[in-house]
């Protein structure tokens, strides 16, 4: 597994200069196609395949479908953004638009103002003929008009009832980005909030690390000049994820010298400032870099425990343990974890 991961990230390459190598052996393809699907990234893999050797058979196919997949996925934002555009809710699509080829299973949409406002974009979604799919505490899921994906509207960025991102201090970082060529722009979150995001999410809500958030790392972190990587610590610190952040940015150092023999300078300036979790980068390499990388709980411990500095994620966690005297909600909650323990990826 461990030479799976280090082949996969020499065929993809880094967006920083370090040397990639091709496999074009076909019984190789397939596992490292296997392995960027458990990963989160199979179209970015195939799109660096492509751009090297020829893709035959049914990668071909699979290539196709997942461009086809792609394009209908900017369509699918378009029309959520339009609906919400339209009833002047201030909103942003977050953690959903990576900076490299993706696809993906849902999307996310963050719903700024009070009850009032998120009652409102309710609304606007069932008067679109949207179907509602389900339900929480804090997010309800639509499903998209005309593909199967889910489309996710967030009252606040949180599992369960623990707000893992104070939505409050997101709002000076939303921005206006053309998805498609031609067409509108919608609000999706800047790189250093939404990288934040990532990694918030990550490493609390689902406690593994992807290599398809390896690659959004980079990706961002290499559109940064010095003024952004200054306000993306500051944002880090302003958000109490200083322990999620370093782990998250250690193991893709980590992993980014394994593969390429260097660590990109501006990954390096973060933990020159933050520092580094040893222990998380010690258990990647006691794993011999298998990925995904599932976090200790100790690892997700300390990155809640900061968390509950911030008055509002305190007041959930709060919340949180008030819930879990109902009986179907704790027998719920327990499940999830007992999931998440065992799964391998999500």
């Amino acid at each position: 597994l461990a030479m799976l991961t280090a082949a996969l990230l020499r065929t993809v390459g880094s967006p920083f200069p370090a040397a990639k190598e091709v496999h074009t052996q076909s019984n190789e393809t397939r596992r490292l196609y296997l392995c960027a699907v458990k990963n989160r990234m199979p179209f970015l893999y195939l799109e660096a395949l492509k751009e090297r050797t020829n893709l035959e058979g049914e990668f071909k196919n699979v290539y196709s479908a997942m461009s086809q997949r792609c394009l209908k996925t900017y369509e699918v934002i378009l029309e959520a953004s339009n609906v919400l555009q339209e009833t002047d809710v201030e909103y942003a699509v977050f953690k959903t638009i990576r900076p490299y080829p993706f696809i993906t299973v849902d999307i996310d949409i963050l719903i700024f103002g009070g009850e009032e406002e998120y009652e409102q974009s309710l609304k606007a979604f069932t008067k679109a003929k949207y179907e509602k799919l389900g339900y929480g505490p804090n997010s309800t899921t639509f499903q998209a008009l005309k593909m199967n994906m889910g489309i996710d509207l967030y009252k606040e960025v949180a599992v369960s009832h623990i707000v893992y991102l104070d939505k409050n201090k997101l709002n000076s970082h939303v921005v206006d980005r053309r998805v498609l060529k031609n067409r509108e722009k919608i609000k999706t979150l800047s790189p250093i909030a939404d990288l934040l995001a990532i990694i918030a999410h990550s490493v609390i809500k689902e406690h593994l690390y992807t290599i398809s958030e390896y690659y959004s790392t980079l990706y961002f972190v290499k559109e940064m000049d010095e003024n952004d990587l200054i306000n993306f610590i500051d944002a880090a610190e302003e958000n109490r994820l200083i322990n999620a952040v370093k782990t998250h940015i250690g193991i893709t150092a980590s992993l980014h010298k394994m593969a390429y023999g260097t660590i990109p300078k501006k990954i390096v300036k973060v933990l020159d400032v933050l520092g580094t979790n040893y222990f998380e980068i010690k258990r990647l390499k006691e794993s011999n870099f298998k990925t995904p990388h599932k976090f200790h709980v100790l690892t997700v411990v300390g990155a809640l425990l900061e968390k509950m500095k911030e008055e509002k994620a305190k007041r959930s966690m709060v919340e949180q343990f008030k819930n879990m005297t109902r009986v179907s909600f704790a027998k719920r909650v327990f499940t999830d974890l007992i999931n998440h323990i065992k799964r391998e990826t999500y």
